[in-house]
């Protein structure tokens, strides 16, 4: 006996679907998705910025420049000059209240555009330029206090953090001066045991930011998030610190050989006067010479770091190849790449339940979280 009837269903197992039938074309991703080793992660950066250029790098440079012009406007008409006047005190704390204000808000459009712009780069989404200002926009106002409560958050920790370290040491140099020897080794294990200590705390809140613009959460669940995502990735967190390190070195030199270059050329042409006038175009060449290199990288980076913790943690990967699959025959779906939205991953054929001991139809949205589940998802937790 057949096990489909003549009415083309297949009895208690629910009804036949032309979706089951249909075939999915093959497509790429941007980068590997599996969890992404050091190398791996530095390279999908790379991969990103080269599929996405216009938001990484020419979205900063925008911003940037706005700033600057800004800056420039605000200093006209306040009358402020480049450098530090004692006597106008009050004029000049209302200056860098406003210029803080300007820097602030122009850093969290590089920060939130960066995050959806990195995910949707992940989900194969060619992004233009107003696109990108378009993901920064949305829900900016919340975000931005949300990160004004991170920041809190962030300044109470440093502070009780520093006075203890502070306390410490004082102890410490005092219990040295009352000893006859002065061991050099009372010194190294201290500091080698402050960095280990720093670091440790450091690398475990390095996805907040990424994790409060993404998943919507406040300051806490966004430590919180951060911790639990970061748990058991010390060594993966160790070899992008030595990575990074020695890449921003190189980096670091080379800006800082270009900028003397440019602020002394500068300084040759203005022996009328003009020094402070050089100085300021100087420091904006280098705010665009760091834009163009270091703000894609490290935003690329950072991100990447939150969603490789989703991939190691969450299976995110599979989450992707789940629903892109799906997703890459639908209407606007780029040639080549799947466009896939987390939030609409759901058992497509069918769009109900047809569990062991349900009817056909059946659908309760409120038992799936938006991704597959997977054995040993408890023991992540």
């Amino acid at each position: 006996m057949s096990s489909q009837d003549s009415s083309g269903s297949y009895g208690q197992y629910g009804e036949e679907l032309p979706q089951v039938h249909h075939r999915v074309e093959p497509w790429r991703t941007v980068i590997p998705m599996h969890p992404l080793s050091v190398g791996e992660t530095l390279d999908s950066a790379i991969r990103l910025i080269r599929f996405n250029p216009v938001p990484f790098v020419i979205f900063p440079i925008i911003v940037n420049l706005g700033v600057a012009a800004v800056e420039t406007l605000v200093t006209v008409l306040m009358g402020q000059s480049l450098t530090f006047d004692v006597a106008g005190l009050r004029t000049s704390t209302l200056y860098l209240l406003i210029s803080l204000a300007i820097t602030f808000v122009a850093n969290l459009l590089v920060l939130v555009a960066g995050t959806r712009v990195t995910l949707a780069s992940v989900r194969g989404e060619k992004l233009s330029l107003s696109d990108t200002f378009a993901l920064a926009r949305k829900d900016l106002g919340k975000v931005s206090l949300r990160i004004i409560g991170l920041t809190l958050i962030t300044f109470v920790f440093v502070g009780v953090f520093v006075f203890a370290i502070i306390t410490a040491f004082i102890a410490l140099f005092s219990a040295m001066l009352k000893s006859d020897s002065l061991a050099l080794t009372s010194l190294i294990v201290p500091a080698f045991s402050l960095f280990t200590l720093i670091f440790l705390v450091f690398y475990r809140f390095t996805v907040v930011a990424p994790a409060i613009v993404t998943e919507d959460l406040g300051p806490l669940a966004g430590l919180a998030r951060s911790w639990k995502l970061t748990k058991g990735s010390l060594g993966y967190f160790v070899g992008m610190f030595a990575a990074l390190l020695a890449i921003s070195s190189v980096l670091s030199t080379i800006v800082t050989v270009f900028f003397a270059l440019t602020f002394g050329v500068f300084s040759v042409s203005s022996a009328a006067g003009s020094a402070s006038l050089a100085m300021g175009a100087g420091s904006i060449l280098l705010s665009l010479l760091l834009s163009a290199l270091l703000v894609p990288i490290s935003t690329a980076i950072i991100n990447l770091i939150y969603v490789n913790m989703r991939m190691k943690r969450e299976n995110f990967h599979q989450e992707f190849l789940y629903g892109a699959g799906a997703s890459h025959t639908q209407p606007g779906a780029l040639p080549g790449y799947p466009r896939f939205d987390a939030r609409q991953a759901g058992p497509v054929l069918g769009q109900g339940g047809y569990g062991q001991y349900d009817q056909p139809g059946d659908h309760r949205p409120n038992q799936w979280d938006g991704r597959p589940q997977w054995y040993g998802d408890h023991d992540k937790a």
